[in-house]
């Protein structure tokens, strides 16, 4: 089983326009797909976001 760990925005940044898993600063739904396109963080819509952590998404179940 892969570890899953949340990595702050501060201390690194995937690759751009990779699809990740994202912390936004919305207390209600906080957990999103999103990318960082280079410049700024989007959820998966391309709608511009404040994200605070983000992961590698997850292995889909089977693939191992």
């Amino acid at each position: 089983m892969q570890a899953f760990t949340w990595v702050p925005v501060n201390e690194s940044l995937p690759d751009a326009d990779v699809t990740v898993l994202i912390v936004t600063d919305d207390p209600d739904n906080p957990v999103w797909p999103g990318f960082y396109d280079g410049e700024q963080w989007r959820l998966a819509d391309g709608f511009p976001q404040i994200v605070t952590h983000w992961a590698p998404m997850p292995e889909p179940p089977g693939s191992r």
